[in-house]
């Protein structure tokens, strides 16, 4: 397999990019691990499966870039009724772009703290 259809395959264009694959199905886990692994150097959240949702931070921002996205302002801090809200519609998201195959929709609360790194 040469590198340009391994980066089709996997659905990458950058480097570095840091691909989780399960090993036994060859099943992509995650496409984004390497924003994952930023977000947990100790590793606690192995093997960093793609997240329904999640905090908006300089590491998940790029996503925003790639992907359609739905970004929730909640004030000062998430409510954890909001939070479980945001999980269910994102992982409808990551179901429904699974069976179609495209891309889903990226599902971020974001709260009054400023995110540095930003563009």
């Amino acid at each position: 397999m040469t590198g340009g259809s391994l980066s089709q395959c996997l659905s990458f264009a950058g480097i570095p990019t840091f691909v989780m694959v399960d090993p036994r199905t060859g099943e992509v886990i995650n496409s984004k691990a390497r924003n994952a692994v930023m977000e947990d150097p100790d590793g606690k959240s192995f093997p960093w499966k793609a997240q329904p949702a999640a905090g908006l931070s300089p590491s998940t921002a790029g996503d925003m870039q790639e992907n359609a996205s739905l970004v929730v302002f909640v004030g000062d801090k998430v409510s954890d009724d909001l939070k479980q809200t945001l999980l269910q519609i994102g992982a409808e998201q990551l179901e429904q772009a699974r069976i179609t195959e495209t891309d889903a929709l990226r599902v971020f609360w974001a709260t009054d703290s400023p995110i540095t790194g930003m563009r």
